[in-house]
C-alpha cells in the first residue's frame, strides 16, 4: 500500500496491491511509481516467521537503491513465554493466554511491523508453563484461567516486544483470589433468562486515551443466575 506520484500538485492517489509468493517465494507485482509500505506476511503453515515490514520508493527504474528485484528475509518471531498459577502458587494447567496485538508504535521508534503484529493464543500446560510466538510490537496479555477453576483473569498491560526484549527472561504470572460477583437476568416479564452471555470489560488508560479488554465472561443459569 502507498501514495502514487502523480502530476497534478495537491492530488494524493492511494493504491493497494496484494500477491501471494509461489512454491520457491518469488512474486512479482506491477505498481506506479511512488512511496510504499511493503508488508510481508508469512503463511499459516510458517507461524514461527515474523512479518516483515519497509518503506520503499519506485521510480522508472524500480526500487530506489535497489532495482527491479529485492530479497526479504522473514526472521524468527520472539519467544514470550511464563508459568501460571493460582493464589496458593499451584501450577495453573488448561489456562488461555492470549497475546492481544495493539497495532500501534506508539512510543516505540522506527518500528513500523508495530503497526502489523498478530495476536495469538496459547495453552498452559500441566505444570502451568506457555509459550507465545510474536512479532515486534506492543501487547496486552490476557491470562483466563479455566471457567472450573474458580480463578480471575488477570491482564498484563503493554508488554512491549522489541529487539532489546530478553526471550530468557520467563514470566511468572499468579491468579489471585477472585472477587465473587452474582446477579439475575431477567425479561420484562419477571422471568429469568437463561444462557445469558454476561461480558466484562475493563478500562485501561493509556495517557489520555483508553481502551477496553476484555476480563472476564459468564452465562446465565436456567433460573437466570450468573
Amino acid at each position: 500500500m502507498g501514495e502514487v506520484n502523480t502530476d497534478e500538485p495537491g492530488i494524493r492517489t492511494e493504491l493497494r496491491r496484494s500477491v501471494v509468493t509461489d512454491a520457491v517465494g518469488k512474486a512479482v507485482i506491477d505498481i506506479l511509481p511512488g512511496s510504499y509500505t511493503v508488508v510481508v506476511i508469512p503463511p499459516a503453515g510458517e507461524s514461527s516467521l515474523t512479518i516483515f515490514t519497509e518503506q520503499i520508493e519506485i521510480d522508472a527504474d524500480g526500487i530506489v537503491g535497489v532495482g527491479s528485484e529485492k530479497s526479504v528475509l522473514l526472521n524468527e518471531r520472539v519467544q514470550y513465554s511464563g508459568f501460571v498459577s493460582g493464589a496458593g502458587g499451584q501450577a495453573m494447567r488448561g489456562a488461555t493466554v492470549q497475546a492481544q496485538a495493539q497495532k500501534s508504535d506508539e512510543g516505540l521508534t522506527d518500528l513500523l511491523s508495530a503497526l502489523f503484529n498478530r495476536s495469538v493464543q496459547s495453552q498452559t500446560d500441566t505444570d502451568g508453563i506457555f509459550y507465545l510466538d510474536l512479532d515486534y510490537g506492543r501487547y496486552d496479555i490476557v491470562v483466563q484461567s479455566r471457567e472450573d477453576s474458580g480463578f480471575p483473569w488477570v491482564v498484563l498491560k503493554n508488554q512491549v516486544v522489541y529487539t532489546d526484549f530478553d526471550a530468557s527472561a520467563f514470566k511468572t504470572i499468579e491468579l489471585p483470589e477472585p472477587q465473587v460477583i452474582s446477579g439475575t437476568v431477567f425479561n420484562a416479564e419477571d422471568v429469568g433468562i437463561s444462557a445469558a452471555a454476561l461480558v466484562v470489560h475493563g478500562v485501561v488508560m493509556d495517557g489520555e486515551k483508553q481502551r477496553l479488554i476484555q476480563v472476564g465472561s459468564a452465562s446465565s443459569d436456567e433460573n437466570g443466575g450468573v
